[in-house]
């Protein structure tokens, strides 16, 4: 069976959301995850890099969002997720 992990951040990396397949994959539970940053699951060597790319992504995401009704509304964003 495969395991669909699927992780939520907001705009500066912080965990808003985690799902059991993140549970099952990454071995944190939702209350060890939610609210601290996706260090948590980037090894040290990594992270860097992730920032680096990430926060361009967000960037680009940001300058896409449209408003409607106070909700924002983005592009999907999908990244593939593996275990350190």
């Amino acid at each position: 069976m495969s395991v669909h992990a699927v992780v939520t951040v907001d705009q500066n990396g912080i965990i808003e959301s985690w799902n059991a397949g993140a549970q099952e994959l990454f071995g944190h539970t939702p209350e060890q995850a939610v609210g601290r940053t996706l260090d948590l699951i980037i090894p040290e060597s990594h992270r860097e890099r992730h920032w680096n790319g990430f926060r361009p992504v967000l960037a680009a995401v940001d300058a896409q969002t449209e408003w409607d009704r106070g909700a924002a509304v983005v592009p999907k964003v999908i990244m593939p997720l593996m275990p350190p």
